[in-house]
């Protein structure tokens, strides 16, 4: 008879497997998430440029160009790397771009793009501090967010902001500049503001009145930022003035050049004061407007009360001040670009979403103590439903901004196809002169690495011509004749040669 082997039994206590736990390489240990978070809050504004700047980087995944402003600011820094500089051809002189640009000059083809990242950062920080401004006014919390995330809305859907900020003009990062300096004084960091200021003020003149009432005042009350204000004063004459008139031979340019106005300027209408703030109510939804009229009235109710002015009651008076000096511009000839009216237009935003806010916050309170759990949910989404009617016009012209936009990174790359099909600098060269459309003579002297002062847009032989549109709705510009021979064509653009003798490179 066989029997089975048994395996023996270990005597003494029995033991447990050891489990052995691998170590996550990919996980960060506690201590750095905390130290993580902690950097978040107590450095909020920094976080948030470290984030505009990261996010408008991947914006350039969607189909990306400057438009025509941008375009003259990234060539006008590469003159000035190359000490030849010529502002004849270009739209008015803005100071704190070319800073920017300048300094991109070197990094060759990256250059529009790295100015494309910085003025879309400065989009998505005038969304931050728009919220951040419209939370304030209606003292935090949920109410507080409810606001800002109006605010923030309203601006983002206001006419031309998106487009304008993808396409590289520096409006938005203006907004961003002066909301932060308003935010910076009620905090009572006052050099800190006017410093900011300082900024916005190398971005449009309009600020100019603003910044330097401000800066006498802050001279009277704090004497120790007096030299900061004079230094910064200086400053922005020089950086407006000098470049200008190393370019051009002519300081004031830039006032010369915002009064040649186009056809349909409404700088050519009857009353052009009048026919500015009418544009001005167009640049703002219907939500905007009621929500402005709410935070009018809360803060006149709250004047009332208190006898105190509040911070929304500067806030609508600026924005008011800011639409009066540019009626008053296009009075006097200036063209009246609805661009100009960016400032007033995020203030109202910001109004916008504390007077929304504050209706909820109210109507909460007239809820029963026992059911404001619910009351306040129930009556933001009301609002809401009453809103979304209001926004919905403003959701539909988004899709033109998106064909906008297709368009004009189109025009760059047929531009570029274009240019490398053609032959490039040499053979442009060695035909006669340049010229272009006027609306594309920054991006033609870009794309082809010449001096600004190389490329006209008023046609004579001998000559090569870049033509094409420069947006949909337009014919290709310079017009042409029979003497000027087609020589390659690229999407939206064709290249035309007139050479003199000789000067052909075929």
């Amino acid at each position: 008879m066989s029997t089975t082997p048994t395996t023996p039994k270990l005597s003494g206590p029995a033991t447990a497997p050891v489990r052995v736990r691998r170590p996550d390489l990919g996980a960060r240990p506690p201590a750095t998430r905390a130290r993580a978070r902690d950097l978040v809050r107590e450095h909020p504004l920094a976080t948030a440029v470290v984030a505009a700047l990261a996010l408008s980087a991947l914006s350039l995944l969607y189909p990306s160009t400057p438009s025509y402003d941008p375009w003259a600011w990234i060539q006008w820094g590469r003159d000035i790397m190359q000490f030849e500089l010529d502002t004849n051809t270009g739209p008015s002189w803005k100071p704190l771009p070319v800073l920017f640009t300048t300094l991109f000059a070197p990094f060759g083809d990256a250059a529009p793009d790295l100015w494309l990242v910085i003025a879309r950062a400065g989009g998505i920080l005038a969304l931050v501090m728009c919220f951040r401004l419209a939370s304030r006014l209606v003292g935090g919390g949920r109410a507080g967010v409810a606001g800002g995330i109006v605010a923030a809305l309203g601006l983002l859907l206001s006419t031309y902001f998106l487009r304008n900020t993808m396409m590289g003009y520096s409006e938005a990062l203006m907004i961003a500049l002066v909301l932060f300096a308003i935010e910076r004084h009620a905090d009572d960091h006052h050099g800190q503001a006017f410093a900011l200021g300082f900024g916005a003020a190398l971005l449009r003149p309009e600020v100019w009145p603003f910044i330097g009432l401000y800066g006498l005042w802050l001279m009277w009350r704090e004497p120790e930022h007096r030299k900061l204000v004079v230094g910064l004063g200086f400053a922005t004459a020089f950086l407006w003035l000098v470049p200008e008139w190393w370019g051009s031979g002519q300081p004031f340019r830039a006032a010369s050049r915002a009064q040649q106005v186009a056809n349909g300027s409404i700088a050519l209408s009857d009353n052009p004061a009048l026919a500015l703030v009418q544009r001005a109510r167009t640049l703002l939804m219907p939500i905007d407007k009621i929500g402005i009229i709410l935070a009018l009235g809360f803060t006149g109710w709250t004047m009332a009360r208190t006898r105190r002015v509040p911070l929304a009651f500067w806030i609508a008076g600026s924005a008011a001040a800011w639409v009066g000096i540019v009626a008053v511009m296009t009075q006097g000839g200036f063209a009246g670009n609805e661009r100009y009216l960016a400032m007033p237009v995020a203030l109202g935003c910001v109004l916008s979403g504390a007077g929304w806010a504050s209706l909820g916050k109210r109507l909460n309170r007239m809820a029963p103590k026992n059911k404001r759990r619910w009351a306040g949910p129930l009556i933001a989404a009301a609002l809401t439903a009453v809103a979304i009617p209001l926004a919905i016009p403003r959701l539909g012209q988004l899709d033109k901004d998106d064909t906008t936009l297709r368009f004009q990174a189109q025009l760059r790359d047929d531009l570029h196809q274009a240019v490398k099909q053609y032959g490039g600098r040499e053979r442009a060269l060695a035909c006669g002169d340049i010229y272009a459309g006027a609306y594309n003579v920054a991006m033609v002297s870009w794309m082809l690495d010449v001096p600004g002062e190389a490329v006209n847009y008023e046609p004579s032989i001998p000559g090569v011509i870049f033509r094409g549109r420069s947006r949909k709705s337009v014919n290709p510009t310079p017009p042409v004749n029979d003497a000027w021979r087609p020589v390659t064509r690229a999407g939206e653009f064709t290249v035309l040669e007139a050479c003199a003798p000789g000067g052909t490179s075929n």
